[in-house]
């Protein structure tokens, strides 16, 4: 079962809302009744809010195809994709496959591109990477379970909250570097992030604005990577609206 709302369906211009990691729909319920000038489709992607999780571990590509499956299936128009953090992972994946079904992308809070580290933690990365595999190892040998204690303790809160498949699904697309992806796209594209955004930090955004063609950077000061959606809705939605109306 994969939930979805759609809204407006007679309006001649199209978004598609995709969520970020750990979330749902529910994550554009402040922003998106801004909108109702257009056609509003809103996923909770597989293994998210109400619906199920894949039954094989998927990457952003197969996210990308999922949405382009419903795509199929929907009369064409002017399609537009606002995607947050997780959600601009699959928008990219999506526009690189699929150009011709993107009018344009908003990217909030994009992930997808590798932090610059610094040696320090390079190395203790390494080291924490290695103690997993022998761990993992000694579980393999003793019947133990050590590699999922050490995991639930080292491990990002996304990881640790994700259940079942959901946690190789997150260790693949965590992994993925999209700069390549990045600098093949040539749709019109808005990148905005949040000034105080550490999770996602603005430095995405310049980075990302640097590598595709027709791309703007927009920083919104004081936000950070959650409240952006909430308490930045009214910036949101001017950027936005002025983005769609004038493409």
């Amino acid at each position: 079962m994969i939930f979805f709302k759609q809204n407006n369906v007679d309006k001649k211009i199209r978004i598609l809302w995709l969520h970020g990691w750990g979330l749902s729909h529910e994550a554009f319920s402040k922003l998106e009744p801004s909108f109702s000038d257009f056609e509003n489709v809103l996923f909770d992607f597989p293994g998210f809010g109400k619906s199920d999780s894949p039954d094989k571990i998927w990457g952003t590509e197969d996210y990308a195809d999922f949405i382009n499956e419903y795509l199929k299936k929907e009369k064409e128009k002017d399609t537009y994709i606002i995607g947050q953090s997780f959600g601009c992972r699959v928008a990219l994946r999506f526009s690189n496959k699929f150009p011709e079904k993107v009018k344009g992308l908003i990217l909030i809070s994009a992930a997808g591109l590798k932090r610059k580290r610094s040696l320090f933690f390079k190395v203790k990365a390494f080291c924490l990477k290695c103690i997993g595999r022998f761990l993992k190892y000694v579980d393999l040998v003793f019947k133990t379970k050590l590699k999922s204690a050490y995991s639930n303790r080292f491990g990002s809160s996304d990881y640790k909250n994700a259940k079942g498949i959901m946690k190789n699904i997150f260790v693949k697309t965590i992994s993925e570097d999209l700069s390549n992806i990045a600098s093949n796209i040539d749709t019109n594209t808005i990148l905005i992030y949040g000034e105080k955004d550490e999770q996602t930090p603005p430095e995405f955004g310049k980075r990302y604005n640097n590598l595709m063609k027709n791309s703007k950077y927009i920083e919104l000061p004081q936000f950070n990577h959650y409240n952006i959606l909430s308490l930045g809705r009214h910036q949101l939605k001017n950027i936005i609206f002025n983005f769609i109306t004038k493409g």
